[in-house]
């Protein structure tokens, strides 16, 4: 799967660049530091979403996603690096006391958001429709699978694979019990409710591999739907033509 992923990217990369390369060069250079912090600065901010009535829902989105992106790579570092740094004589393990309980509800927290944001995003597309969806002209707003798909397609792999998340956590509590209190305060709550309906390691199993596709699926369809403007957004910030702002 991590072969398929790398070679779509792969592919869809040189796509873009291609389509890029079609655009006629200017004058002024748009390789600089000045760029690139302007470029961090407005993309980590989200100072264009903040004019929007409803960018809390942005904001809380891009705050879960980020901390569940660090969140797994600390579980990374010390899982895989932890072995390859081992075998070269160097000792690696943080994933304990303290570190463990408040990472364990950090992550909950962090996952939380996102179904919160996820929920807020969809009750905005479907209800409270933003002002340009609400009075675009019809040939501007096109409603077809292609457009539909890009956007609730995402949408629901994100709330899944949060949801999935939390319930994998309460499989393994449910499983596994510990010896001390988690801190994990959503996964302890759903361990309950679990180990009630006789949930074990064979279910935490097959929980995980869907999770682990719901994953992939994500990643997948980054190129392909509206989430690719978490790559685009970012490099249209710093190849701008006009870069200060007022």
């Amino acid at each position: 799967m991590l072969i398929l992923l790398l070679g779509v990217f792969t592919y869809v990369g040189i796509g873009w660049y291609r389509t890029v390369r079609l655009g006629a060069e200017t004058a002024d250079s748009r390789f600089d530091q000045r760029r690139l912090f302007m470029a961090i600065r407005d993309s980590m901010s989200e100072s264009f979403v903040a004019d929007e009535s409803w960018d809390w829902m942005h904001y809380t989105l891009m705050v879960g996603l980020v901390g569940l992106s660090i969140g797994t790579s600390l579980i990374f570092v010390n899982n895989v690096l932890r072995d390859f740094l081992a075998f070269i004589g160097v000792g690696l393990y943080f994933y304990y006391g303290d570190f463990y309980l408040i990472f364990k509800a950090a992550m909950d927290s962090f996952s939380l958001l996102v179904i919160f944001g996820v929920t807020g995003v969809c009750i905005r597309r479907a209800l409270a429709k933003p002002t340009l969806a609400a009075n675009a002209e019809p040939e501007k707003l096109r409603v077809k699978w292609e457009n539909s798909l890009g956007y609730w397609l995402p949408m629901t792999l994100l709330a899944l694979l949060s949801l999935t998340g939390l319930m994998l956590e309460g499989a393994r509590i449910s499983a596994n019990p510990p010896h001390f209190t988690e801190w994990a305060y959503v996964g302890r709550t759903i361990a309950g409710i679990e180990g009630a309906l006789g949930a074990g390691p064979m279910f935490h199993r097959y929980l995980w591999l869907f999770h682990v596709l719901l994953v992939y699926g994500l990643l997948l369809c980054l190129p392909f739907t509206k989430l690719r403007h978490i790559i685009v957004a970012p490099l249209n910030t710093y190849f701008r033509g006009r870069v200060s702002r007022p």
